[in-house]
């Protein structure tokens, strides 16, 4: 798996429960001129790790290459989002291991 070289690669995932519980919240309060947040899951977590865990629960290792040739990490600040609209409920670990029940429970080891 290709990774940027700036360690930790760090992103906050979202999980579908959590993006139409805030996509809820964010129509609810919509206003004029338009109120624009920053919208991620809450918790911060690194492709290292997430990675690592959905391997885990698959029974594969990743390997990461590091190389400039892809993005850099997105890691935005939700501070914002959490005043207007929240905190994210499901925690990665939960996100991940669901995504992987929903479309491939087969591969499931744990």
């Amino acid at each position: 798996m290709p990774l940027h070289p700036d360690r930790p690669n760090n992103f906050n995932p979202i999980y579908e429960d959590d993006y139409v519980d805030l996509g809820i919240r964010a129509m609810e309060a919509a206003s004029l001129p338009p109120l624009v947040v920053n919208w991620a899951g809450s918790e911060t977590v690194s492709a290292e790790d997430y990675c690592a865990y959905m391997g885990e629960l698959v029974g594969v290792r990743p390997v990461f290459e590091y190389t400039p040739a892809v993005h850099t990490p997105l890691w935005p600040d939700v501070s914002y989002m959490h005043q207007v609209l929240g905190r994210t409920r499901v925690h990665w670990r939960d996100g991940f291991r669901r995504m992987i029940e929903a479309r491939h429970p087969d591969l499931l080891k744990s």
